[in-house]
């Protein structure tokens, strides 16, 4: 997703990948598209004691059907809050 970066984990069933800060995306429209037009739930950065930028975005447990559903969710909300 070119609106976003992250360092890709080595291990585990989370990654915590930001919104890039030249990207223009507003994170609080980000978010509230992603949770009532994509009905899809991310840990905001604040949860963490980081910018709203950044999102905690669980992988583990989903099938990979539904992660693939997240994921384009995640794009779409994203470009939802691009101007």
């Amino acid at each position: 997703e070119p609106l976003l970066e992250w360092v890709e984990p080595s291990g585990g069933v989370v990654c915590f990948p930001r919104i890039r800060a030249d990207s223009g995306v507003n994170p609080a429209r980000f978010y509230q598209a992603l949770n009532e037009r994509y009905a899809t739930w991310v840990g905001p950065g604040h949860w963490f004691e980081q910018p709203r930028r950044y999102l905690r975005v669980g992988y583990g447990w989903p099938t990979l059907a539904e992660l693939r559903e997240g994921l384009s969710a995640i794009s779409a909300a994203l470009r939802d809050a691009h101007p």
